[in-house]
C-alpha cells in the first residue's frame, strides 16, 4: 500500500469518525425544544393550554392539553438521551402535524414574521410553519441515521452504526482465512451482510480461492 492510499484511507476515518457525532446537535436541538415548550405549558397550567385548544376546535381539550404535555416533555427527554427515538417520534410528529395544520399553515412558511420595527423593539406577528418542518427534518434524520454516540435506548431502527457493522463473524473468518481478503473482489465483499453466518464466509473463501488457482 502507498503513500497516497494510506492518507486516503486515514482521511476516511477521520470523516467517519465526524460523522458519527452529527446526530448529536440534531437530538440536542428538537430535545431541549420539546422539553421547553412542554413544561411551559406545565408551568402555564395545562388549563390554560386546553382553553387554547378548545378556541381552535380541538376535540377533548382538556386531554388532549394533557397528552401533548406528556409527548413533548417525555419526548424531548427520551430525545436528548437517545432513548428509543424512532418510537417517540412518533407521537413527537403528530403533536408538529396537529400544530401545523391548526394553528401554523394560514400564517404561511416563514417562522420569523417581522411586522414593523418601534422605539420598544421589533413587533413580530404569527409564525409560519418552517419551524415545524424543520422539526419534522430532524426527527426523520435520527430515525433514518440513528441517535449517535451516547444514546442509552438503542437504534430500533437502524442498528447498524458503522461501517463495522456487518457481522462481526463474518467478518472475522474472512480475514482469518489466508488469501481471501487480498482476492476476493470488492463486488464479492458488498454482498455480505450481518445475517450471513461461518458457512457463508467459508463458501466466499472456498470461491476465491478456486478463483485465484484457476485465473
Amino acid at each position: 500500500m502507498n503513500s497516497k492510499a494510506i492518507m486516503t484511507a486515514v482521511q476516511s476515518a477521520r470523516g467517519w469518525d465526524i460523522a458519527r457525532w452529527a446526530p448529536i446537535p440534531l437530538r440536542l436541538v428538537v430535545g431541549y425544544g420539546f422539553l421547553v415548550h412542554g413544561y411551559a405549558k406545565l408551568v402555564k397550567g395545562p388549563d390554560v393550554f386546553a382553553d387554547i385548544l378548545h378556541a381552535i376546535g380541538v376535540p377533548a381539550p382538556h386531554l388532549m392539553a394533557w397528552l401533548t404535555i406528556t409527548i413533548e416533555v417525555l419526548g424531548g427527554v427520551a430525545v436528548l438521551l437517545g432513548a428509543f427515538v424512532p418510537l417517540v417520534s412518533v407521537p413527537m410528529a403528530a403533536v408538529l402535524l396537529v400544530a401545523v395544520f391548526t394553528v401554523h399553515l394560514p400564517y404561511g412558511f416563514s417562522s420569523i414574521n417581522l411586522v414593523a420595527v418601534t422605539s420598544a423593539g421589533a413587533v413580530f406577528g404569527p409564525p409560519g410553519y418552517e419551524t415545524d418542518l424543520l422539526y419534522l427534518a430532524c426527527l426523520a434524520a435520527l430515525v433514518a441515521g440513528g441517535s449517535g454516540p451516547l444514546a442509552i435506548g438503542g437504534d430500533i431502527a437502524n442498528p447498524r452504526s458503522g461501517p463495522g457493522a456487518a457481522g462481526p463473524g463474518l467478518a472475522s473468518a474472512i480475514q482469518s482465512t489466508p488469501g481471501v481478503a487480498s482476492t476476493a473482489s470488492p463486488s464479492l465483499q458488498a454482498v455480505t451482510s450481518p445475517g450471513q453466518d461461518v458457512r457463508g464466509a467459508r463458501m466466499l473463501s472456498i470461491m476465491a480461492q478456486a478463483r485465484q488457482r484457476f485465473s
